[in-house]
């Protein structure tokens, strides 16, 4: 779960990147997906969720939309 009201938080976001190659490499390692730009790309959508106002960052991240939770911008982040 990726908690970021903006998605730009730098500490948040590196966070989430180391998160996101470990769980790739080790999927890769374990032989559950191929080594290929598709098969990271399908296990991270399915794999995380996020909770965010930026639902467009989200997506660049790679985060299915259907698994975010948005909330209203004036909620304090």
């Amino acid at each position: 779960i990726i908690a970021s009201k903006t998605f730009t938080t730098l500490e948040t976001l590196t966070n989430a990147r180391c998160v996101r190659a470990w769980l790739l490499d080790g999927l890769v390692a374990a032989g559950a997906i191929e080594d290929t730009e598709e098969a990271r790309r399908v296990a991270v959508a399915k794999h995380f969720v996020a909770v965010s106002t930026a639902l467009d960052k989200v997506e660049e991240f790679g985060i299915d939309p259907v698994n975010a939770f948005g909330f209203w911008s004036w909620v304090g982040g």
